[in-house]
């Protein structure tokens, strides 16, 4: 059930980071370069500079393989005397759509580009990207401090569902616990707003933004469709198929490091997400077994079977189960994103469907 506030999100989000400001004695803005973060920071320095609290650290977590216009807008916003800029260019190994993982500013190198000659020197101690984040606060702050996230719960159900289902801090919702203990949190004063919101923000405060976003519009991409991520990442297809044209350096440079770069910029942009089965199989359950056996490693077979079981043991087996355990092997899904945005966007009508047919479903989800 969704709550409506007698103020418009633009003024809840600056009383948001207001109240974040005087419970935390630290407050860093966590900065990808993106619409989302863009609003977050401009919105945190107006409030640090209502408060005394300027600079604003931003952090930013490099992942190599990046647009060249939003390298541009960053080290924009790094520069601004109101920042105090982390760009963190650490060795990170992440999952690839081209390939089972990817290196960024891996050890000796080759990369492709330099690196900024003001980035963090601090070792992070993981490659594990999700990390990072929770790592930097650990490392800056001894306590008491929260990092600010352009997370947004209109982006999917799962998203809404991961900011508002839990208490995180003195009654706050959108939020994270990073560490209790030592009251370290991250907090997403934005969860509320669309992407119009978004836009509107941007273009009412007269804000910087990334360049990449208006070739994107030139491209013809759908409002909620631009988005910036790394050029490898498992959610980058559209923009890999289409970084020819919107960057053509960029997407040289991405042709010489990432591996199978090329040949999925050829595929149709649907192809991991087939919605009708093919003709050589008289089931999907048949197709997804077939791909299990020729596509997946034999050294990660065993975690997608899991995966599997564990949700068909919770929601029974069904065809729109088994359509997305499909295209969870096709884009080489090993974290099961797929899968979990399944069972968040699972309808109340199936839920119900289920509980008739299997009374003990609801119970046995529950515990």
């Amino acid at each position: 059930m969704r709550l409506y506030l007698k103020k418009n999100v633009y003024e809840a989000a600056l009383e948001r980071i207001r109240w974040c400001y005087d419970e935390f004695e630290n407050v860093s803005v966590c900065f990808s370069g993106g619409k989302d973060s863009t609003v977050v920071a401009n919105l945190a320095i107006q409030v640090a500079k209502e408060k005394g609290r300027l600079p604003v650290p931003l952090f930013f977590v490099d992942h190599e393989y990046s647009w060249q216009s939003a390298l541009t807008y960053i080290r924009k916003m790094m520069d601004l005397p109101e920042v105090e800029p982390r760009w963190f260019q650490g060795h990170s190994i992440v999952q690839s759509i081209t390939n089972k993982f990817q290196h960024c500013w891996k050890p000796g190198g080759p990369w492709v580009r330099e690196k900024e000659p003001d980035c963090l020197k601090i070792d992070f101690g993981t490659t594990e990207p999700y990390l990072l984040f929770a790592r930097h606060l650990e490392l800056f702050y001894k306590g008491n401090a929260c990092q600010l996230s352009g997370v947004r719960g209109m982006e999917s159900s799962g998203r809404i569902k991961a900011v508002t289902s839990d208490v995180t801090y003195e009654g706050i919702t959108w939020g994270k616990i990073v560490s209790k203990e030592k009251k370290l949190y991250d907090f997403y004063p934005i969860y509320d707003w669309s992407t119009r919101d978004v836009w509107k923000a941007i273009h009412d405060g007269g804000w910087e933004y990334c360049k990449a976003y208006d070739l994107m519009f030139q491209q013809g991409y759908d409002l909620d469709e631009m988005r910036l991520s790394h050029l490898h990442s498992n959610t980058a297809l559209a923009h890999l198929q289409r970084a020819a044209e919107l960057e053509p350096e960029t997407w040289e440079r991405v042709l010489k490091a990432v591996p199978g770069a090329n040949t999925l910029s050829h595929l149709r942009e649907d192809f991991s997400s087939v919605k009708e089965l093919p003709p050589a199989f008289s089931d999907w359950e048949e197709y997804r077994d077939y791909l299990l056996e020729h596509l997946v490693p034999e050294d990660e077979r065993e975690g997608y079977l899991r995966r599997f079981k564990n949700y068909e043991d919770r929601f029974g087996k069904q065809e729109s189960l088994t359509k997305y355990q499909v295209n969870s092997i096709l884009v080489g899904d090993r974290d099961g994103v797929r899968l979990k945005n399944w069972a968040s966007e699972f309808s109340v009508h199936e839920k119900k469907v289920l509980t008739r047919r299997n009374p003990q479903w609801e119970r046995s989800k529950r515990g």
